[in-house]
């Protein structure tokens, strides 16, 4: 276990996140599931689906998240699908849960810098 990892213990088993919509993700899939040997829809894990990261101006501010394994590492997927969104705060909750130390902000990408992810984990 690393001890400079702070995130929550439940969620250090994630290794990327990507910021994507639900159709985004869906064209990634059609697009890269070719490439990425083993893409499991429906890993086995306990991980939150919808999150309530905060508010602005009296409204939530709320990230859906997408679990899969690719290649057998777990990654998630997340939208913020608020009518009012704060994306430093959202990236902010992203970062401080969910992306290993060693890497910081680099375990975080859009859906255009999928294949970038997909290098990092040494997938491709």
């Amino acid at each position: 276990m690393n001890p400079r990892d702070r995130r929550p213990v439940q969620f250090r088993a994630v290794e990327y996140m990507f910021e994507a919509t639900s159709f985004e993700r869906s064209r990634l899939h059609i697009e890269w599931r070719g490439a990425v040997k083993d893409w499991d829809e429906r890993p086995t894990v306990d991980l939150p689906t919808v999150v309530w990261v905060g508010e602005l101006a009296g409204q939530p501010v709320v990230v859906l998240f997408t679990w899969v394994r690719l290649a057998g590492h777990l990654v998630g997927f997340y939208e913020a699908t608020s009518s009012v969104v704060d994306h430093k705060m959202v990236e902010d909750y992203i970062d401080r849960n969910f992306c290993p130390p060693s890497h910081g902000t680099e375990r975080r990408k859009n859906a255009s810098n999928f294949k970038n992810g997909l290098l990092d984990l040494r997938i491709l």
